[in-house]
C-alpha cells in the first residue's frame, strides 16, 4: 500500500511527515495533544510527548509549568505544561484563582453567565465577568437583597415594615406592618428577613428574641419611638442590622448573642457584654465590650467625650481599617487585641487617645497617629506595656512623649516619629525621626497619604505579612519590596 508524505511547518522548522493508512508515522520531536494542534499539522491522531516534556508549537520541549503560578506576562496561563498568552480550554483556567472559565475570547474569567456561579455569589457581573453577591434589591428579581450576605431572599421569606403600615395580617410587601416589634412577631425559621421600606420606622415594642436579618434602605432607615427606645439583643440568637440609624441611645448585645452591624449609626452606646459583635459603623460615638468578642472594620468613630470611643475589658478585639477622631479613642485592658491599618486623629493637645495594658499576644501595627493641634503637648498617642507588639506605625502626634510614661513601659519598633518626640520614646530598634511636615500629602487638611519623599516609605518591619492598607490597596508596592509604615501604602 502506498504511503503519502507532505511538508509542514512546525516550531519554525520544515518537516516531512509521512502518513500511512494505519496511522501516523513516528517523527521524532513532533507532537500534538489536542484536536486543534493535530489538525494544524494534518495528523489524524494525537501524538503525546515523553514524561517531563510538553507539546509547544507541535514540538516536544521541557515542561514549563505545573500551574499558572509558574507563568507570567505575556504568557500568564499554564496549559498542558506550557505557558501561553490565553486559555483554550476550561482546564487551562482551573488553577487561576477566581477565574476558572475559559471565555470565547481566550481569557480566564470567573463566569460568562449566572449558571456558572455558586449560590453564595449567584450573579455574573456583566462588566467584570466575576461571580458576586447582590448589592441591592435591583439585583434580585422579585425579591430582596440581604446585602451583608450578598444573597437574594424571595418575598415569601421576608417580613415587610413601613411607616403608615398596619400591625395586622402577615406583613407582606403589598400590606406591610407598621412597627418593627410587630414585624418581629412574624419572624419564623423560614421567614427570617425583615425589610424596612421607608426612611423611618417606629420600633414599637421590639422582640429581639429571635434570629433575624433587618435591612433598611440603602441611605439608611432610622428606628424611632416615643421614648427613643433602647434595643436589647440577648440569648443564643444572631441578629443582623444593615443600613440602620438608631434613634435611641443604647444597643445591647449580651448573654451569648451575636450581632452583625453593617452601615450602622448610633448616637449613644453600643454595649457588648459576653456577646459577639462584628460591625461596620458610620458616625458612631461609643462602644463598650466586657468579656466578649468585638470586631470593628471600615468604620468611622467620632468621640468628643472624655469616655473612650471603644473601651474593652477582657475582650477578644479586632480593630482594622477604621478612622477614629476625638479626645479618647481606644482603651483596652486585658484580653487580646489586633489593631491594624487605622487612623487615630486626636483633637486635644494633652489627650491620651489610645491605651492597651495587660493584653497578651496583642499587636498594634501599620497605624497612623496624628494630633491636629499646632501646639506641642505631652499627650500620649499610644500607651502600652511590653505585652503588646507595636511596630510599623507613624506617630505625628506633636508630643514629647507620644508613647506615654509611668505604666506605659513598652517600646515601639520600625516606626516613624516626629521632631517633638523624646529620645526615650523613639529608642526602639529600627525607628526613625523626622519633621512631620514631610510625612504626608497634606497634614493640615488631614490627607494622610504618604508624601512623595515621606520617610515612612519602605520603613516597616519586614516579613509581617500584612497584605493590604487602610484603603484596601495592596502591600507592599511594588511586590517584593518592604512595605511602608503607617496606615497607607504609597503606590
Amino acid at each position: 500500500m502506498r504511503n503519502h508524505s507532505f511538508i509542514v511547518a512546525v516550531g519554525g522548522f520544515m518537516l516531512v511527515v509521512g502518513l500511512g493508512c494505519s496511522g501516523v508515522d513516528k517523527v521524532p520531536g513532533v507532537c500534538c495533544v489536542t484536536d486543534t494542534q493535530c489538525a494544524a499539522i494534518q495528523l489524524d491522531e494525537q501524538r503525546p510527548c515523553d514524561v517531563g516534556q510538553s507539546c509547544k508549537d507541535n514540538l516536544c520541549v521541557a515542561t514549563e509549568c505545573r500551574t499558572s503560578a509558574d507563568c507570567a506576562d505575556p504568557n500568564p496561563v499554564c496549559s498542558l505544561g506550557v505557558c501561553i498568552s490565553g486559555c483554550q480550554l476550561d482546564q487551562d483556567c482551573a488553577d487561576v484563582p477566581g477565574r476558572p472559565i475559559c471565555s470565547a475570547g481566550g481569557t480566564c474569567v470567573g463566569c460568562e453567565d449566572a449558571s456558572q456561579c455558586p449560590a453564595e455569589a449567584a450573579i455574573c457581573d456583566a462588566a467584570t465577568h466575576a461571580c458576586r453577591g447582590c448589592t441591592g434589591d435591583g439585583d434580585c428579581t422579585g425579591g430582596v437583597c440581604l446585602e451583608v450576605d450578598g444573597v437574594c431572599a424571595a418575598d415569601d421569606n421576608v417580613v415587610f415594615v413601613a411607616a403608615g403600615g398596619s400591625d395586622a395580617g402577615t406583613c407582606s410587601r403589598m400590606s406591610p406592618c407598621g412597627t418593627l416589634g410587630f414585624g418581629f412577631s412574624k419572624v419564623t425559621a423560614t421567614r427570617s428577613a425583615i425589610r424596612l421600606l421607608t426612611s423611618a420606622v417606629d420600633v414599637g415594642t421590639p422582640m429581639f428574641g429571635k434570629s433575624a436579618y433587618v435591612g433598611g434602605l440603602a441611605g439608611g432607615t432610622t428606628l424611632i419611638g416615643p421614648a427613643s427606645p433602647a434595643i436589647d439583643i440577648a440569648g443564643q440568637i444572631t441578629v443582623t442590622l444593615a443600613n440602620i440609624k438608631l434613634g435611641g441611645p443604647t444597643l445591647s448585645i449580651r448573654n451569648g448573642a451575636t450581632a452583625r452591624l453593617d452601615n450602622f449609626e448610633a448616637p449613644g452606646l453600643i454595649d457588648v457584654n459576653t456577646g459577639t459583635l462584628t460591625a461596620r459603623l458610620a458616625r458612631t460615638r461609643r462602644i463598650a465590650c466586657t468579656s466578649g468578642t468585638l470586631s470593628i472594620r471600615d468604620s468611622q468613630l467620632t468621640n468628643p467625650n472624655a469616655v473612650a470611643a471603644v473601651e474593652a475589658t477582657t475582650c477578644d478585639l479586632t480593630i482594622q481599617r477604621n478612622r477614629f477622631e476625638g479626645t479618647k479613642l481606644l482603651y483596652v485592658s486585658g484580653g487580646k487585641a489586633l489593631v491594624e491599618n487605622n487612623l487615630f486623629i486626636g483633637t486635644e493637645p494633652l489627650a491620651d487617645i489610645t491605651q492597651l495594658l495587660g493584653t497578651l499576644n496583642s499587636s498594634v501595627r501599620f497605624n497612623t497617629f496624628v494630633n491636629t493641634t499646632t501646639s506641642p503637648s505631652d499627650g500620649a498617642a499610644l500607651c502600652f506595656d511590653p505585652s503588646v507588639s507595636v511596630t510599623s506605625n507613624v506617630f505625628a502626634y506633636n508630643s514629647v512623649h507620644p508613647l506615654g510614661s509611668q505604666s506605659c513601659t513598652g517600646r515601639a519598633v520600625f516606626s516613624l516619629f516626629d521632631g517633638a518626640t523624646s529620645a526615650v520614646d523613639r529608642s526602639g530598634f529600627g525607628n526613625q525621626q523626622a519633621d512631620r511636615a514631610t510625612f504626608f500629602v497634606d497634614l493640615t487638611n488631614l490627607d494622610l497619604h504618604l508624601g512623595t519623599t515621606s520617610p515612612a516609605r519602605a520603613a516597616s518591619e519586614p516579613g509581617l505579612g500584612v497584605t493590604t492598607d487602610f484603603a484596601g490597596a495592596v502591600r507592599p508596592q511594588p511586590a517584593g519590596t518592604v512595605a511602608d509604615a503607617g496606615a497607607f501604602e504609597a503606590p
